[in-house]
């Protein structure tokens, strides 16, 4: 089964650059998103904060984002990638078969 999943939002801080034991580039990310549900009366939204770590490629990818800037991504079992929107242009990782959390 291939299953994808579909994030969008805004990074909440500046992203957090640190080194694997390994020397391996390792960044963390806050993505502020809503959660959109149906309720009795209709559709509600909330507004909540997701973790994101990424590493090697995709860390080198997404290293110089900057609070506020819009990211959107794409998990898959198979393999994921991220989009940039904004002025800077988009941002593509390559195909890997690692999941990002």
């Amino acid at each position: 089964m291939h299953s994808q999943l579909y994030l969008s939002g805004r990074l909440a801080i500046n992203p957090k650059l640190t080194q694997t034991k390994k020397g391996r580039l390792w960044v963390r990310l806050l993505l502020e998103t809503e959660l959109v549900r149906t309720s009795g009366q209709g559709f509600q939204s909330e507004t909540v904060v997701l973790p994101i770590s990424l590493f090697s490629r995709e860390a080198e990818a997404v290293k110089d984002l900057r609070s506020g800037d819009v990211l959107i991504g794409r998990l898959s079992s198979l393999r994921h990638e991220i989009r940039r929107a904004g002025g800077s242009g988009e941002t593509r990782l390559p195909d890997c078969c690692r999941r990002w959390s």
